[in-house]
């Protein structure tokens, strides 16, 4: 698997551009190679935002060949 690091680091940069200065933490839970796909990575986050409610296990997918985040559609190749 791709250092799990750069992994991380495009899913951090990717949602600091979407909320900006809203971000109280973001903890990356899992990473899992996407299927069929070489340089998609199904990554599972949690993600606090000041004054919202933390969302808990949400998943997308990361492309470290584009270094940026896709929506995850369960049950697509």
């Amino acid at each position: 698997m791709k250092d799990k690091e750069n992994i991380s680091k495009i899913l951090e940069n990717s949602l600091k551009n979407l909320y900006a200065d809203r971000i109280v933490k973001i903890e990356v839970k899992s990473i899992m190679e996407y299927p069929i796909k070489e340089d998609k990575f199904l990554v599972t986050y949690n993600l606090e935002l000041e004054g919202e409610l933390p969302i808990i296990r949400a998943k997308i997918v990361v492309d470290t060949e584009k270094k940026g985040i896709e929506s995850y559609e369960p049950g697509l190749p």
